[in-house]
């Protein structure tokens, strides 16, 4: 099962990732994802280089291309996973695509 989480600055989506873990979910941030792209091209870890990554992968794979490698591993070791801060259609349509579920988070 994938869950995708989406909200505001402070909605509480960390909060129910806690609470999704203690359900045993493991839990899979975007930013880590893109952080961990930037780290292997040799480049520093910051805000620039994580933009400019982003829009280089998003253009060449597609403007789901995180959630799509987070989808299709989960999918591939059958775990159930908490995807955070879903923030495109584009990545919320992947997450229905592969059985999963959005969920918004409101304050």
């Amino acid at each position: 099962q994938i869950v995708g989480l989406t909200g505001t600055i402070g909605s509480g989506k960390g909060t129910t990732a806690e609470f999704l873990v203690a359900q045993g979910f493991q839990h899979v941030r975007i930013r880590d994802e893109l952080a961990r792209a930037v780290e292997q091209s040799g480049k520093p870890v910051n805000r620039d280089s994580m933009l400019l990554m982003a829009n280089q992968l998003r253009a060449h794979h597609g403007p789901a291309v995180f959630v799509q490698r987070i989808c299709e591993q989960a999918t591939k070791c059958r775990r159930k996973t908490i995807i955070d801060s879903v923030r495109t259609t584009a990545e919320a349509k992947c997450i229905q695509d592969a059985g999963g579920l959005l969920v918004a988070i409101d304050a």
